[in-house]
């Protein structure tokens, strides 16, 4: 897989610290039939417009302008035709974050079918190359299938299928290892927070023993103060009688 910035790439119902970390699509190769066709009808029509501009056949005007205007209105929506197989193939895509795994399918011009999958429900991935041309140009077909809903995502003709197999279920093994992360990462704070509130309890208990026993010491000796036996005066009875 390539290194490529990803940060910035925004897509339906992305959520809030989702990560993109990898986008499959289809390989360069499905484009060349397309084109191929665009091309061979465009030599088509310039044939016609130029048959129709000699006029070999000696069609009066008015025929010609209605063979071209056939021709031309044939070119369109054989051209639009072509555009919507180009969007479904160009807009078919994975998008591998670092929670889920996304299949959009495009749907003619305006319609889409949109999967999702946790990533640590991916129970396997298989890679095909099936012909020739797959080993040549290093294209084939990738699926991947969910342990618990049975939902299958596949996506064909994508560049280096063994390599997106691969990075899927690496994909999926981090997922496991963050979630083992984070929750050691929420046990070490929450024993963390125990001993801190421990220690400020016993912190507090100090100074309460502390304030508590100068308190009554000093309450002890208010007190002996206000029951002092005053001292009687001695007398001398052998000097009185």
């Amino acid at each position: 897989m390539t290194d490529r910035n990803l940060e910035n790439i925004s897509f339906p119902g992305r959520q809030e610290g989702e990560i993109v970390k990898e986008l499959i699509s289809k390989h360069w190769l499905v484009e060349v039939p397309i084109l191929l066709k665009i091309i061979l009808t465009g030599i088509i029509y310039a044939a016609i417009i130029w048959l129709l501009y000699i006029n070999p056949f000696d069609f009066p005007r008015s025929l010609s302008l209605i063979i071209f205007g056939i021709a031309s209105l044939a070119l369109s929506g054989y051209y639009l035709g072509r555009m919507i197989e180009w969007m479904d193939q160009l807009l078919d895509v994975f998008v591998v974050t670092n929670r889920r795994l996304l299949s959009f399918e495009q749907i003619g011009m305006f319609g889409r079918i949109t999967k999702e999958m946790n990533l640590r429900q991916v129970e396997d991935a298989q890679a095909e190359q099936s012909t020739f041309l797959d080993n040549l140009f290093q294209l084939g077909h990738l699926t991947v299938a969910n342990k618990s809903d049975n939902i299958v995502f596949t996506i064909n003709n994508i560049p280096h299928p063994h390599d997106a197999k691969r990075y899927i279920v690496d994909a999926r093994d981090r997922s496991f290892s963050e979630d083992k992360e984070q929750e050691v990462e929420e046990v070490t704070r929450r024993v963390g927070e125990e001993i801190a509130l421990e220690n400020a309890n016993a912190h507090a208990l100090n100074n309460d023993q502390q304030y508590y026993g100068s308190f009554s010491s000093d309450k002890e000796d208010e007190i002996n103060k206000k029951i002092e036996v005053p001292e009687i005066e001695e007398i001398d009875i052998e000097k009185r009688y």
